[in-house]
């Protein structure tokens, strides 16, 4: 009888622990993303951009289902950090959040630099040449952090694109920013801001999932993101974006 027992309480188990497999398998990924033209962009309509682009085929190929959602950067980045089975892109590494993430990298190489307002060019040579001005960036960007890091003045704002309007309007006396992003919201608005007085800083964007991803879902999506990057496929999608 015992033995009956022990052998109907090892089934259950056995039945628990493979249903929990299959709940989770079946669970999409659950992923978040802020506002950041041109890389993304949440309209009125689909979301956009292209590191939603690169995004969509990477999960396509990977064969995991996933589900956007926008969130503003900073908390964008504590859900992922917080709730299990949930990711964040794209979002910089660094020291500091090398370990709360596990990693899918790179999803973007970003070229950072300081602009001014239309018709200001302050020779710039160095970071500590721009100690004397206020930086704008924006929640969640360890761009600020790092120049905090430095003793400068960093004021933050919800979204990256509410900088250029602070910009123009004298709030803050310089715009720090990937530069992609820069130009596209300057051209957008019709700014002519021209290039970035400082060109200081590059980061490796990636995507930073819940420790808890289990270790083939992240193999998987690793390993075909290095392989559209081998086969030149991440660059055609960026052509095919910008050529629109």
């Amino acid at each position: 009888m015992k033995m009956r027992s022990r052998s109907g309480a090892s089934l259950l188990v056995l039945w628990l622990g493979l249903a929990s497999a299959w709940l989770h398998a079946e669970t999409p990924l659950r992923v978040f993303s802020y506002d950041e033209p041109p890389l993304v962009m949440f309209g009125e309509g689909k979301p956009d951009g292209v590191l939603i682009r690169v995004m969509t085929r990477l999960f396509e190929r990977a064969g995991i289902d996933w589900r956007l959602s926008l969130l503003p950067p900073k908390r964008a980045l504590l859900m992922a950090r917080t709730t299990p089975g949930s990711c964040v892109f794209p979002i910089e590494r660094s020291q500091e959040r090398e370990a709360q993430y596990v990693w899918i990298s790179p999803v973007s190489i970003s070229r950072h630099g300081a602009y001014f307002p239309p018709g200001q060019q302050p020779e710039i040579i160095t970071l500590d040449d721009l100690r004397p001005y206020t930086l704008g960036t924006y929640l969640g960007s360890g761009l600020g952090e790092y120049l905090e890091s430095f003793g400068m003045r960093v004021e933050y704002a919800p979204r990256n694109a509410l900088n250029l309007e602070k910009l123009l309007r004298g709030r803050i006396g310089a715009w720090v920013s990937d530069t992609v992003s820069a130009d596209w919201m300057a051209r957008q608005k019709g700014v002519r801001l021209g290039q970035p007085a400082l060109a200081f800083f590059t980061t490796v964007r990636a995507m930073g999932c819940h420790r808890d991803l289990a270790p083939d879902v992240q193999a998987r999506l690793q390993t075909e993101l290095t392989r559209m990057y081998a086969s030149g496929e991440v660059d055609r999608l960026y052509a095919a974006f910008f050529a629109n």
